[in-house]
């Protein structure tokens, strides 16, 4: 007689590999995960471009009302829209081609509402005040908000 083997030894042939039908839902489960990772990256990167530009303009308001606060050349100091910049400008006006103003581009597709060209936001002369506004920052499909109080404190 025979004594029975040891080893589990299966007569049928092993086969090694994934089915077609593995490897479909492995990359389909990939693929899900690579397309939500873009949105969210794409969606990062459009909130990156909406706060860049609020920063830049609380920047520059901030830096007019230093300067108004500062007394730079015994004047009001201002921040205005016109066309597709922000034009820093010393007085009462908002003059681009003037000597002491300075232009910043807006950002790509970036909109500012609340400081048109007639009524710019001017801070007054060493007391730093100013007229009350609430301005609203669009870029990308994003809004923010940035306000002045009447002491010209920007808050946002």
């Amino acid at each position: 007689m025979r004594s029975p083997s040891i080893s589990s030894r299966n007569n049928s042939p092993r086969r090694a590999g994934f089915t077609l039908i593995e490897i479909l839902i492995a990359l389909s489960i990939m693929t899900a995960v690579m397309l939500l990772g873009v949105y969210l990256g794409l969606d990062a990167l459009h909130a990156s471009y909406s706060r860049s530009e609020r920063d830049t303009l609380v920047s520059l308001l901030t830096q007019a009302r230093s300067r108004s606060m500062a007394n730079i050349d015994e004047s009001a100091w201002g921040v205005c829209v016109s066309g597709s910049e922000y034009v820093v400008f010393e007085g009462s006006a908002c003059d681009e081609g003037a000597a002491t103003s300075e232009s910043t581009p807006l950002g790509p597709g970036a909109s500012v509402s609340g400081i048109p060209q007639a009524t710019p936001v001017i801070f007054t002369a060493v007391s730093g005040t100013a007229t009350p506004a609430a301005i609203t920052v669009t870029q990308q499909g994003r809004t923010s908000a940035v306000s002045i109080n009447y002491e010209g404190a920007i808050i946002w």
